[in-house]
């Protein structure tokens, strides 16, 4: 439970912790608002499937060839001068 004041009358009240909306006071019988609706969160991810799937991962690896092959190449060429 939460304790509130109302807003009209500045007696304290008791209201659930998930509770939100319109009320009325029970003391003044003023009606307010309290709280928000809690906000629920989805996610619409597509899913990854046979040839999708496939396909990202013949990407991924051959994204980690052609960067091996670049810091190879990088190492060659610095050996290069440091060997001259």
């Amino acid at each position: 439970m939460v304790e509130i004041t109302c807003p009209h009358c500045s007696e304290d009240l008791e209201l659930p912790d998930d509770a939100f909306g319109d009320f009325e006071c029970p003391i003044c019988e003023e009606e307010f608002v309290w709280g928000q609706q809690p906000v629920e969160v989805i996610y619409n991810l597509p899913k990854e499937k046979g040839i999708t799937k496939l396909t990202l991962n013949i990407v991924a690896l051959w994204n980690g060839f052609i960067l091996l092959v670049a810091i190879g190449f990088i190492v060659v060429l610095i050996l290069g001068f440091l060997l001259e």
